[in-house]
């Protein structure tokens, strides 16, 4: 607690499933140099709580796995790294720093005009882990692949920016009320949907841009407005495509 900075270089590891907590209270750096929680993203041992105060940084290296991960400072990546837990919260800027994030969470949200600087985003579970509603809204850049291996909800129009690694959804995609969140994904490699659009949750819009390729293998893409696809679209099932107004 207090204004100074926190520097731990190697692991930070609890005991326990779920039994101990890390409060970090500084308006200072605190650097995590390796794994907080459990360093193998399994969940056999972890942190109840992880939390962070506003007003700090904190700095990561290595993987962090808590039941809740509540990240309330600015967050900078110094390497790969995977969150992991039920629920995690990231409600400062989060600077990639050129890196790649995996996030394994029930419950988790994205908001891209937080995030920077990131060679890849992943929604993936590991050891055990599920992934639940994924909450996305604003510009989300990475240089590299963006996986969505969960159910995507949009709380605002969502535009998804991704190098020739692609964009890849492996579940549904709603957005949060119906007809007023809209999805662009712009990418010159692959864009996959693997399940339904707009299904329970019709989006405004859906856009996708010239120079790669969009696989649709869900049964249903629906929308309030427009549906225009600029690149070669590729259906691996029967489709409904339906623009309703």
């Amino acid at each position: 607690t207090g204004s100074g900075n926190i520097s731990v270089s190697g692991d930070l590891l609890a005991t326990n499933a779920g039994s101990e907590s890390l409060i970090v209270n500084s308006t200072g750096v605190a650097t995590f140099g390796g794994a907080v929680g459990n360093g193998s993203s399994s969940l056999t041992s972890y942190f109840n709580l992880f939390t962070t105060d506003a007003g700090g940084t904190a700095q990561f290296a290595g993987n962090v796995v808590s039941l809740v991960i509540a990240l309330n400072s600015d967050v900078e990546l110094l390497g790969n790294v995977t969150f992991a837990g039920e629920g995690g919260a990231f409600n400062g800027s989060v600077d990639g720093g050129g890196f790649g994030v995996q996030l394994g969470f029930l419950e988790t949200a994205v908001d891209g005009a937080r995030w920077s600087n990131l060679a890849s985003l992943r929604f993936e579970g590991d050891g055990g882990n599920t992934i639940g509603t994924i909450s996305l809204s604003n510009t989300i850049t990475t240089t590299g692949l963006q996986e969505y291996n969960g159910r995507v909800v949009l709380s605002d129009n969502t535009t998804l920016v991704a190098g020739a690694d692609g964009v890849s959804f492996l579940g549904g995609v709603d957005g949060s009320t119906s007809g007023n969140q809209s999805l662009a994904v712009n990418t010159t490699g692959p864009t996959v949907f693997g399940g339904n659009i707009g299904a329970t949750t019709p989006l405004a819009s859906l856009t996708t841009s010239a120079g790669g390729n969009t696989t649709i293998a869900g049964p249903s893409v629906i929308t309030t407005g427009n549906q225009s696809y600029g690149d070669a679209v590729v259906l691996s099932g029967a489709l409904r495509a339906a623009a309703t107004t």
